[in-house]
């Protein structure tokens, strides 16, 4: 009741919105509030030939599905229901799960313009092409297809203005991408796989997936089949502006009179709510639930609540209002932390921590939301090079800790750069990101304070000042003491933490010591996860053999010592020919100037290919300058000239003493 009383004044400013729309029919259809707008949902079912039931039960059952959707979705939804369009009822029932919005729209017409030929190559829109061209080239069959469009929509003035300039023509898909001919009007199947020279028109006409796609924002596919001795429903959202496929869920009733209920309990789960993005960061977001001012139930499957988590997508348009991007936002999601109505926060969690939900706004780029589904029991990351599609087998797999930051090792990718994640059991737990920020804050300055004590305590002990008298620096005790329990209030922060109602999880990936990325996903939502990543064999073969050289460096520099060792001890005794045949040894050694330059060649082969990204170019310059470093300290060192010289001088001392024996009596 008080959250009732809390939303009255949004309620009342929407109804009186909505009034004041209803005032103005001529602004009606430019003037939407998104808050206050339900999802315009079609529905269009399915019965397959396993189904025996009578016309009057499956009307009875639709009538039944109505009332359970209403109930369900109050007014959040404006629903209507058909049958799927008959040339498309094979396909669904087929396998919906391969009925896509490429397969659906397969028979959609459009119209292959040329921009080689002078009357079409300034064309960009089916209206444009209806005014430029004196008429529009259509096969025989094609052109019987339209009539029976027609023939369904006969008051749609756009698909009578295009049935008018149609002509039946014997015209090739090869004469418009010559350029020998202006345009083409065919089905969308029929598009060759070559598309230079030619530009692709969407016509938009009524009954088409495209004209579909701009008139409504849910579009649920519900196949009703009979399994055994039950009833089974699978239904499938695509989101129309996102043009987003969702997943299939399947309820199972075993008997006709609770089929639509189940039914209408798939279509809850199937659904995905979608909220906008209002204002973003790189690690939280604030955005706008879509209807949420018309959610008055908290268990209404539009609504969305603390915990849940929501996949972002980008659109942008042309200015023709045509997608020219639609790009779901990999390994990037947002995790709810907070509802107030229709307002929502959340935290982001975004690949390799990049820009999260941040983007360049304007009227013709979208960046929505929309609510994850869970179906599989287990994804299988797939490692492969950015480009390439190569595997990446043998990458180690870590799973970081969303509250602590802990590492845990899960494993490592087979030979086909695969990994398998199944769905933690465990609920994953997270903190909104400016209590976690606090967190960190006060964590520092904790450590500074205990830091400071421990110092104090240990200047104390040693300090021969006798203790203060009592009270003396009491009011400074106090003060820390009451700066030390706020600081560990603002690090005990278990209140404020929030259960996930799906799992999270950060994955990082490192092909030996090295990161190549960090991936934020949800197990559960595809079989396959593909990471296109930097490829990093040519950084792990530099640092291979940079590593076998600085081996080589290592062993040569024990052998020069010890070389120069047995040249000490045989002076030592006097063996100065054994000492010139060891120096003999060591000067055959490899030299400091051939090491150095076997290190020039090396580098410059393996790094003028330019192969290496940019992070892996600043570790290997490191790893060749750390061995040049050896080089110069170890075998610059005169090893030799020593030696020579201690022989040298042993040999006069050897001569001096033969010569004061010999002036002996």
């Amino acid at each position: 009741m008080i959250g009732m009383i809390k939303r009255l004044p949004a309620m009342i400013g929407g109804l009186l919105l909505a009034c004041i729309c209803m005032s103005a029919p001529q602004a009606q259809d430019d003037v939407t509030v998104y808050e206050y707008e339900p999802y315009r949902v079609k529905v269009w079912y399915c019965f397959d030939k396993s189904v025996t039931a009578s016309e009057f039960s499956r009307e009875a059952y639709l009538r039944d599905l109505g009332w359970a959707v209403d109930r369900t979705f109050a007014a959040a939804w404006s629903c209507s229901f058909q049958p799927a369009p008959s040339t498309l009822q094979p396909l669904i029932t087929r396998d919906i799960d391969q009925a896509g919005i490429e397969q659906l729209s397969a028979d959609d017409f459009v119209l292959l313009t040329s921009t080689e030929n002078s009357k079409s190559k300034t064309i960009r829109t089916l209206v444009a092409a209806l005014e430029s061209l004196e008429s529009i080239p259509v096969s025989s069959t094609n052109l019987k297809f339209l009539e029976q469009r027609l023939n369904q929509f006969p008051a749609d003035d756009g698909l009578r203005a295009l049935a008018s300039k149609a002509a039946t023509s014997d015209l090739l898909i090869a004469d418009v991408l010559s350029g020998n001919q202006p345009a083409l009007l065919l089905r969308k199947r029929q598009l060759p796989n070559d598309l230079e020279n030619v530009r692709v028109l969407q016509t938009q006409l009524p009954g088409q997936i495209d004209w579909l796609l701009r008139s409504a924002d849910k579009l649920m596919v519900m196949l009703i089949s009979q399994k055994a001795d039950a009833l089974q429903v699978s239904v499938r959202e695509f989101d129309c502006p996102m043009q987003y496929e969702g997943p299939v869920v399947t309820h199972t009733a075993l008997r006709w009179e609770s089929l639509a209920r189940e039914s209408a309990s798939a279509m809850a789960r199937a659904f995905a709510p979608v909220a906008r993005v209002e204002d973003a960061t790189s690690s939280s977001a604030e955005l706008l639930l879509k209807a949420g001012g018309l959610i008055l139930n908290t268990n209404n499957p539009a609504s969305v609540h603390v915990g849940d988590l929501m996949h972002p997508i980008v659109r942008r348009d042309s200015r023709n209002g045509a997608p020219t991007l639609l790009q779901p936002q990999s390994w990037t999601f947002a995790a709810i932390t907070d509802v107030a109505s229709e307002e929502l926060r959340a935290n982001v969690y975004s690949y390799s921590n990049g820009p999260g939900l941040m983007g360049r706004r304007n009227r013709r780029t979208q960046r929505v939301l929309l609510k994850v589904r869970p179906v599989v029991d287990e994804t299988e990351i797939e490692v492969v090079v950015r480009g390439t599609g190569k595997p990446q087998p043998g990458c180690f797999v870590y799973q970081r800790d969303l509250l602590t930051d802990e590492f845990t090792l899960l494993g490592q990718t087979d030979w086909r750069g695969r990994f398998p994640i199944a769905v933690p059991k465990r609920p994953v737990r997270v903190l909104p990101a400016d209590v976690k920020q606090a967190k960190l804050r006060a964590q520092r300055e904790l450590d500074a304070l205990q830091a400071a004590e421990e110092q104090a305590k240990v200047s104390e002990a040693s300090s021969e000042t006798p203790e203060s008298p009592l009270g003396e620096g009491s009011a400074t005790n106090l003060a820390a003491e009451q700066k030390r329990q706020k600081l560990e209030e603002a690090v005990n922060t278990s209140d404020d933490e929030i259960t996930l109602t799906h799992p999270l999880l950060w994955v990082y990936v490192k092909s030996g010591e090295q990161v190549l990325g960090s991936l934020s996903m949800v197990p559960g939502l595809k079989q396959v996860e593909v990471a296109e990543l930097s490829d990093d064999t040519t950084r792990l073969e530099i640092e291979a053999f940079v590593r076998g050289f600085q081996v080589e460096i290592i062993d040569l520099i024990g052998l020069r010592n010890l070389l120069a060792a047995r040249i000490k001890l045989h002076l030592k005794n006097d063996r100065i020919k054994e000492a010139e045949e060891t120096l003999a040894e060591l000067r055959a050694l490899t030299n400091y100037s051939e090491m150095a330059s076997r290190l020039v060649e090396i580098q410059s082969a393996f790094l003028d290919s330019g192969d290496l990204p940019r992070y892996a170019q600043l570790r290997v310059d490191r790893m060749f300058k750390s061995t040049r470093d050896l080089l110069q300290k170890y075998l610059q060192d005169g090893l030799v000239q020593e030696s020579l010289e201690a022989i040298e001088a042993a040999k006069m001392t050897a001569a001096s003493s033969a010569d004061s024996s010999g002036e002996q009596p």
